[in-house]
């Protein structure tokens, strides 16, 4: 090689080694959070009546469901509003109303004796102290309840 000539340029390729478990301990880390980040959120879902569902029958049976895993505290319980409005969140729920169901354990009721027309129910989780609590833990439907036709004897 003459002194005016410069050395022949040679290329490298760095390869990223891990030298620690650290970093792949922190790459499973962000996995998982972002894997509990796309769960749903727990709420209630109200399964009967059905939104706008027409029900020929005075007898009106709600059924509900926690949809996603809620943290249910202890003496947590439902409460089943029909035709009511609800409490703001935090403030106690009516008692003595036949129209304000406490239910413990069961995810199911009945009313009865409603009357024709347009109604709405509602499902709340309320906690020990009979308040509701905040988050997605209500649902509500409208429904209807028409009049039953009665038929005169001797007609089908």
């Amino acid at each position: 090689m003459r002194d005016d000539e410069s050395p022949p340029q040679r290329t490298y390729h760095v390869v990223p080694t891990m030298q620690s478990p650290v970093p792949a301990r922190l790459l499973l880390a962000l996995f998982m959070a972002c894997c509990l980040a796309c769960r749903p959120s727990p709420r209630l879902e109200i399964v009967e009546p059905r939104r706008g569902t027409v029900s020929s029958e005075g007898d009106v049976t709600v059924v509900w469901r926690m949809v996603g895993d809620a943290p249910l505290l202890a003496g947590d319980h439902y409460h089943v509003f029909l035709d009511r409005d609800l409490p703001a969140v935090g403030d106690p729920i009516p008692q003595g109303d036949p129209r304000i169901a406490h239910v413990m354990g069961d995810t199911v009721i009945t009313f009865h004796d409603v009357e024709p027309g347009p109604h709405r129910v509602t499902v709340v989780l309320g906690d020990a102290s009979h308040r509701t609590r905040g988050g997605l833990y209500r649902a509500s439907v409208p429904f209807r309840v028409r009049h039953q036709e009665s038929t005169m004897p001797g007609q089908s």
